[in-house]
């Protein structure tokens, strides 16, 4: 009895300890799958951050952090020297700086000072640039440091409202690595107001050659703009559905990261009313007539094509060249005179400022600020002091408005006094817009060693050159229909029946079409030598100091397509330029085979190229194949006395050439 007793006690003693044992487990399972729940959720909240927050288009609005208050003598100072007057000008000091720097926000930093001032709101974000905080590189570049140290060189943003999924800001960039990473945009819309941040959906590689380390390449980096907080004041308008231009950008490696850079965003939409540079009409009929020499066979051996490219006779060359080759610098002109080289031009006006105004997400050609304008003439930089290239200019400008160019923009390393003088009377017009250029640092920037520099260092001016064509696109994407790219030296004559460039493209474009083509993005023109010593003799009604118009004899073969071409090109679609056609449109990297078209020379237009020799380092071809077969060509005739009288007209105004005694 007592044995069964104990032995009923000793089980139910174990029982309990079973149980209590159990209880033990139980809850620490419980604490275990609570643990994990609670890492869990902080795991997918990092997650969340780490991916989600981070993709590229994600807007995330940045913390102010603790405000820094602006220095004393920054304060006290800052308004009155930016409100001082340049005398050359009789623009303020903050005027000048934004009309001569090609994107610093020169404006808004100067607010962000003032705010943090003793009469402002107590100091900037920490994640808002000072205004002496900015890291400048040789004058027109600004630098932000991003992932592993590699240098983003910016030299300009724009608003872009061309796609669907827009608006966009593109920042044009030269950086120091052929695998860059991907950057964050910071979008500021009030000084008091810390930014909104946002991954990069997408970078462009600017070129056509092979990515070199130790060069800096050309990036166009692209940042949604399609969330936004608030509404750009300094602007005035809604662009969106709330958001507004952004009053600065700045380029930085991760998100909400102090930047050192601050760009004003470049957009240029059309005004109600649009001013017409474009051509007359023809004061008289275009001459037709040709004149041959030695031999009149025409177009020998130069292949005759159809607009799918294919070359249907005549052609010796079996493959389209990728690499145009090296460009030769043009002739040295003959001394001139009467010519007094003026040795101190006064002060050029730089036009990088573009008007603040309000914006509309719509097309911009149905907008009720008025049509775009049709086409703007983009040159890169002029960069040889040495040489006097003003008659040039002068003619090549006023042929160019002739021929239907509302607006001319060039970019300005460097130039000869007497190219100063004439820049600033154009300026002074509002006809050409002149943009200041420098070469990124470390390059020289020695105005008389440009030259050398690029003459000898091609792979250095291909990739630099591309960043000046870029801008003047995408300045000018909102405003005009068309951009051209061509030189000095050069000049797209259209075919026989159109009276302008702009007709040209548009009845070229009317034709791919008819053709069951995409729309193009670039038209290209093929090359004819107009060379150096085949000028008429000077006259009376053709003085010596015309150029274009005196050389009117070309050679009969035109060189094959995507060979030594320049081109127009389509506002609407194209992205990234370079010197002979666009290398990036909307839609991505350029397709050759259909967002290219290759205008047929003996009717719808080509390229003059006024050349003392054929382009290139062998000059064989030139000799048996160019050289030999000539043939008179007057389509720069058609407004002859129009750019003839203009030439001299300002000419004499700048006392560049003296009047005949009466």
């Amino acid at each position: 009895m007592c044995f069964r007793t104990f032995k009923r006690l000793a089980c139910c003693r174990r029982l309990r300890a079973l149980e209590w044992r159990w209880n033990i487990k139980s809850e620490i399972r419980e604490l275990r799958i609570l643990l994990w729940c609670i890492l869990g959720v902080v795991g997918v909240l990092m997650l969340y951050r780490t991916l989600f927050l981070h993709l590229p288009g994600i807007h995330v609005q940045c913390e102010c952090g603790e405000k820094v208050a602006t220095e004393e003598r920054v304060s006290r100072y800052l308004p009155s020297l930016m409100a001082e007057r340049d005398t050359n000008s009789n623009r303020t000091v903050l005027e000048e700086i934004e009309a001569s720097h090609p994107s610093l926000a020169i404006r808004f930093l100067t607010e962000v000072e003032e705010e943090g001032g003793p009469g402002g709101s107590g100091g900037r974000c920490a994640t808002t640039p000072s205004l002496f905080s900015i890291q400048h590189s040789n004058t027109v570049w600004q630098k932000a440091r991003v992932a592993g140290g590699v240098i983003f060189l910016i030299y300009g943003a724009y608003w872009d409202v061309r796609e669907d999924q827009g608006p966009y800001v593109r920042v044009l960039t030269m950086v120091d690595s052929p695998q860059p990473p991907t950057p964050h945009c910071l979008f500021y819309h009030h000084p008091q107001q810390p930014p909104t941040s946002t991954k990069a959906v997408r970078m462009d590689y600017v070129h056509w050659q092979e990515k070199l380390s130790g060069n800096w390449l050309p990036y166009l980096i692209t940042c949604s703009a399609s969330v936004g907080v608030g509404v750009s004041e300094g602007v005035g308008g809604v662009v969106g559905e709330g958001v507004g231009v952004p009053r600065a950008v700045s380029l930085v490696g991760s998100e909400c990261e102090t930047p050192t850079n601050a760009l004003r965003v470049h957009y240029n939409p059309p005004t109600t009313t649009v001013i017409p540079a474009a051509a007359s009409p023809r004061p008289h009929p275009r001459p037709q007539s040709h004149h041959w020499k030695r031999n009149p066979i025409v177009d020998l051996d130069t292949p005759k094509e159809d607009q799918s490219g294919k070359k249907t006779q005549g052609s010796n060359h079996n493959s389209l060249k990728e690499n145009p080759g090296p460009l030769e610098p043009p002739p040295e002109p003959p001394n001139r005179n009467p010519r007094t080289p003026t040795q101190n031009p006064g002060k050029l006006v730089h036009n990088s400022k573009e008007p603040e105004r309000n914006h509309k997400k719509e097309p911009v050609q149905n907008s009720q600020r008025g049509k775009k304008k049709d086409l703007v003439l983009c040159h890169k930089f002029l960069f040889n002091p040495a040489r006097d290239d003003s008659y040039r200019l002068v003619e090549w400008v006023e042929a160019a408005r002739a021929w239907g160019v509302d607006n001319i923009s060039l970019y300005l390393a460097s130039t000869h006094p007497n190219v100063t003088r004439v820049l600033q009377h154009y300026q002074k017009e509002g006809y050409v817009s002149v943009v200041p250029w420098s070469s990124p640092d470390p390059l020289p920037t020695l105005p008389h060693l440009y030259r050398a520099l690029f003459d000898t260092q091609r792979y250095v001016l291909f990739t630099t050159e591309n960043v000046p064509y870029t801008d003047c696109l995408l300045r000018h994407v909102s405003s005009h229909r068309y951009v051209a790219v061509w030189d000095l030296d050069e000049f797209i004559l259209p075919g026989p029946q159109f009276q302008s460039l702009p007709e040209m493209i548009d009845a070229a474009k009317d034709r791919a079409t008819s053709l069951g083509r995409r729309r193009p993005v670039s038209y290209l023109a093929r090359c004819a030598y107009y060379f150096d010593d085949m000028a008429d003799p000077p006259s009376a009604a053709l003085p010596e100091y015309l150029h274009l118009l005196r050389h009117v004899t070309r050679s009969v073969k035109f060189t094959p397509t995507a060979v030594f071409t320049k081109a127009i090109h389509d506002t609407d679609v194209a992205l990234g330029l370079h010197a002979h056609f666009a290398l990036v449109t909307l839609e991505g990297n350029l397709d050759k085979d259909n967002d290219l078209y290759n205008l047929y020379p003996s009717t719808e237009g080509h390229l003059a190229h006024y050349r003392a020799k054929c382009q290139g380092e062998d000059q064989t071809e030139c000799q048996h194949e160019f050289r030999p077969f000539l043939t008179r060509d007057l389509t720069m005739w058609s407004h002859r006395d129009r750019v003839a009288a203009r030439v001299k007209k300002v000419l004499l105004q700048l006392s560049l050439i003296h009047p005949h005694p009466t």
